[in-house]
């Protein structure tokens, strides 16, 4: 059975401040973890939303991918 990818990445970015403050984990390899597990769960989201739906995406494009983007950011600011 195959795995989605964007669950799997949520989940295990939401493991690693548990593993950081409960198994006292090095500063440094939480963040770089946290960093790389981010990375990939944005490329995710960002392949979901871009792709067309016959490919298994949104089919938003790019061009609404970054507009709706850079909407939420700057409304969360």
């Amino acid at each position: 059975m195959r795995v989605p990818s964007i669950p799997a990445n949520a989940t295990s970015i939401g493991v690693d401040p548990m593993v950081y403050y409960f198994l006292k984990m090095n500063a440094i390899l939480a963040f770089w973890i946290a960093y790389t597990l981010t990375r990939l769960l944005g490329a995710s989201l960002g392949d979901l939303l871009s792709q067309p739906m016959a490919s298994g995406g949104l089919g938003l494009g790019t061009p609404a991918r970054h507009f709706s983007w850079r909407s939420l950011v700057w409304s969360s600011i």
